[in-house]
């Protein structure tokens, strides 16, 4: 009995702090109770039966009862904790290009269906059969299980890219002139910057020239981060502000970590880009000015990124 009031004052600790204890580990308690009940009352059973030296006799009514709750208690922990593996994915752009990773806990029996059927597609592909249903059972595997959305949603619905974007420039006029965007492994990414007003920001890193001579930027205090922050149309999210003093008389530089959605992000490179831009304006892509570049970019990007 002990052992069950130990087990409550855990859980009420636990809740107070404000832990949540499943339900199957609340039901605990009273199943101990009862299986001790259960088990004192078997092994009363013996004394009333009767006894010999070489074996004890029990009631079989009451073995039974005892197995049948063991087992009931089994089961019910075992269908509200299934066992998972953690599994590493890619994380992919509407157009297959894997550009991040996450982790997604599946149960050991959607593991084994989704591999089950990839085996069986790569098999009769090796082959040279046709696929039948097989891509469509493993389609639903992926969907059933959350690795993949039905189709026609927005490629990972829900998932949020963190991507480092510099400030070349602010102008007060034409307003801020964006350079390249990298993913935190570093590869480079087309941003669809319509998407940016709005977006959140986690981190910004400020690296300022010399303070001793030219004093400490506002955009390099906190304060003055996250009203530069607002006049960008961004939004900072638990803001940590990084800071670097460059000690000489070169130019600053500003790095943002915005949160964008899946779809605001195009894996390519600027050939891809030219060809876009070739075939929309009768000139070359570098006889056009830094902002009409990144005019070109948008445009291209907007265009790769809309629902299909």
């Amino acid at each position: 009995m002990l052992i069950t009031q130990n087990l409550q004052s855990l859980y009420t600790s636990a809740e107070a702090h404000g832990i949540t204890v499943p339900g199957s580990l609340k039901r605990l308690p009273d199943a101990l109770h009862e299986f001790l009940n259960r088990a004192v009352d078997l092994i009363n059973s013996a004394d009333a039966t009767g006894c010999c030296g070489e074996s004890t006799v029990v009631d079989a009514e009451k073995v039974q009862a005892l197995s049948e709750l063991a087992n009931a208690f089994r089961d019910d922990w075992a269908t509200a904790n299934p066992p998972s593996v953690e599994v590493s994915l890619s994380i992919f752009d509407r157009h297959g290009d894997p550009y991040a990773q996450r982790s997604l806990p599946l149960a050991a029996a959607a593991v084994s269906d989704i591999v089950d059927h990839a085996t069986q597609a790569v098999l009769l592909s090796r082959s040279g059969q046709p696929m039948g249903s097989v891509l469509d059972d493993l389609e639903s595997a992926l969907v059933t299980y959350d690795v993949i959305p039905e189709e026609g949603e927005v490629p990972l619905t829900g998932c949020t890219v963190e991507v480092l974007i510099e400030i070349e420039s602010l102008d007060i006029q034409d307003g801020p002139q964006y350079g390249g965007a990298v993913l935190a492994s570093g590869k480079r990414v087309l941003v669809d910057r319509g998407q940016l007003p709005g977006a959140p920001v986690r981190l910004m890193h400020v690296a300022h020239p010399d303070a001793r001579k030219y004093g400490i930027p506002d955009e390099a205090t906190y304060d003055g981060a996250e009203r530069l922050l607002r006049d960008l149309k961004l939004v900072p999210e638990n803001l940590k502000l990084e800071t670097r003093d460059l000690q000489d008389d070169s130019g600053g530089e500003i790095t943002l970590s915005v949160k964008l959605p899946a779809c605001a992000i195009y894996i390519g490179d600027l050939s891809v880009v030219r060809k876009y831009a070739a075939t929309h304006w009768d000139l070359r892509f570098h006889a056009h000015s830094a902002a009409e570049q990144s005019e070109i970019v948008d445009r291209f990007v907007r265009t790769a990124c809309a629902p299909q």
